[in-house]
């Protein structure tokens, strides 16, 4: 080997030894007075500067060589110093840091704060970024006193524009952690080793495991304790982060998180199976979850889907007398209001009797249910395309509980001699939309007495023939009439 590739080795040589002595720095002297003679004349820090200079001072190795008076074959020089640098550069990768000098144990703190870093990172990402809007303004409304505050600690980053600063943030501080932690584990283990922490450590303790913490039953908790860190971190990294998420934004704008009808409806239902297979209380009763479902599709329910077709609607001639058998046949109707007919034309209506409001009259021939006056009421008017909720504002008003269906509501509203687009097609009233609201049927009374005379009337017929029928219904023939819409008895 030639002379100035000894010198060099023997230079680089001296600094390890120098610098990796198991003895304390004070004692550094003591050490380098035991070293070779020639190490002593090299202190490693000018073996190293002059190392640096020479290699500075000329592009390759062979002109550095040439430079020596002492080389004569300054190619075979360099090529013997390459060969000699890279077997002891390969013995030094095979080693683990042997913690004789302060170094490695400030590299072994800088692998730890790194990997600390990353897991934070690592695990803000999911915790912070998998939150909604919704949810946490939920939480402010209905949480505990300590589920508020962190709440709405955190609602200023989820809502943060631009919207992807956020998670670009932290993931550009988790590469940042990622990239620098080789510089570090290089130095303490050699590269088999270095590449099984990176894969398995970093892995499991700076990625698996800080996800799973920060999205777990303490994520909300977790989140607002770093949020201020967060906040902090996006101050630092704003002049890199700020114009990728307004770029991000602009081609990835955020999706809007409001549920639809569908969704609450299925959310409601979703959790009553899932308290049904975890075994405990469901959060809702089944009455409850058709309250739910019910009121979600009452905006998309029409008065078509509800009202009472004109041949089902049982009315009331409006010169029918106040009679005896008049008033008798009206309280056999069962309703509370019946519509009034003008005219022997099917849906000639203009308003309808309260059937209350009769209770203790006196009958007299001389007056006709059209001149009840208190009686009479007014009814609302409505399409058949009008939405529920329309219908149920109108009969919050106060002024009726019934309307009438037609094809034109406005005109028939205000006209008196009714056309075929002002003749009423149907009935509607309070509890059609309720019915539809709970979505369940509401039975009255007289309800379960027309369904006993029913199951009666079938009964007898199977077990007396058809005459005990006949004679039954002679008894109830006003109501029957009235049911079906003739016209009322004289």
């Amino acid at each position: 080997m030639s002379e100035l590739a000894f010198v060099l080795l023997t230079a680089t040589r001296c600094e390890t030894e120098v610098l990796r002595a198991p003895a304390p720095r004070s004692r550094q002297t003591q050490r380098l007075a035991r070293l070779p003679k020639r190490c002593r004349r090299a202190w490693p820090h000018r073996c190293k500067q002059g190392i640096k200079k020479a290699m500075l001072d000329a592009a390759t190795c062979e002109a550095a060589l040439a430079t020596s008076p002492h080389v004569t074959d300054h190619k075979a020089a360099c090529a013997d110093l390459v060969t000699a640098l890279a077997r002891r550069r390969l013995s030094e990768d095979h080693a683990f840091a042997t913690f004789d000098d302060v170094q490695d144990y400030v590299d072994l703190a800088c692998v730890i704060v790194i990997v600390a870093c990353a897991a934070l990172a690592a695990g803000l990402t999911m915790g912070v970024t998998s939150l909604e809007s919704s949810e946490l303004r939920v939480i402010v409304r209905t949480g505990t006193a300590t589920e508020k505050s962190q709440a709405s600690k955190l609602l200023p980053l989820v809502e943060r524009r631009p919207h992807h600063q956020v998670l670009v943030t932290l993931l550009l501080c988790n590469s940042l952690a990622n990239e620098a932690l080789p510089i570090f584990v290089d130095k303490l283990a050699p590269t088999w080793a270095a590449v099984l922490f990176s894969v398995v450590f970093v892995l499991v303790f700076g990625e698996i495991l800080p996800s799973a913490i920060f999205t777990g039953p303490s994520q909300l908790r977790m989140a607002a304790l770093c949020a201020p860190l967060v906040k902090c971190v996006l101050a630092v990294f704003s002049p890199i982060t700020y114009p990728i998420s307004l770029l991000l934004d602009h081609y990835l704008p955020e999706e809007d998180d409001c549920e639809e009808p569908d969704e609450i409806v299925a959310r409601v239902e979703v959790e009553r199976e899932l308290a049904q297979l975890r075994g405990r209380p469901a959060p809702f009763t089944a009455d409850e979850s058709n309250l739910v479902r019910g009121v979600m599709a009452l905006r998309r329910t029409t008065v078509a889907d509800v009202y009472v077709p004109l041949k089902r609607v049982a009315t009331v001639s409006a010169s029918a007398p106040l009679t005896l058998e008049t008033l008798q046949a009206l309280r056999d109707a069962g309703h509370s209001r019946i519509p009034l007919r003008w005219s022997q034309t099917p849906g000639d209506w203009r308003d309808f009797i309260l059937v209350k409001e009769l209770v203790g009259c006196q009958p007299d021939q001389t007056i006709t249910l059209s001149g009840t006056g208190r009686a009479l009421r007014t009814p609302h008017w409505v399409s058949l395309d009008q939405s529920l909720p329309e219908v149920l504002d109108l009969f919050q008003q106060g002024q009726s509980h019934v309307a009438f269906v037609s094809m034109n509501p406005q005109r028939s509203a205000s006209c008196r001699v009714h056309d075929r687009e002002t003749l009423a097609v149907g009935i509607v009233t309070l509890e059609d939309v309720v019915e539809e609201l709970i979505t369940e049927e509401i039975y009255d009374e007289d309800d379960r007495r027309i369904a006993k005379r029913v199951v009666g009337n079938f009964i007898l017929r199977k077990w007396f023939g058809r005459s005990a029928v006949l004679q039954r219904a002679t008894l109830s023939g006003r109501r029957a009439s009235l049911e079906r819409g003739s016209v009322s008895p004289p």
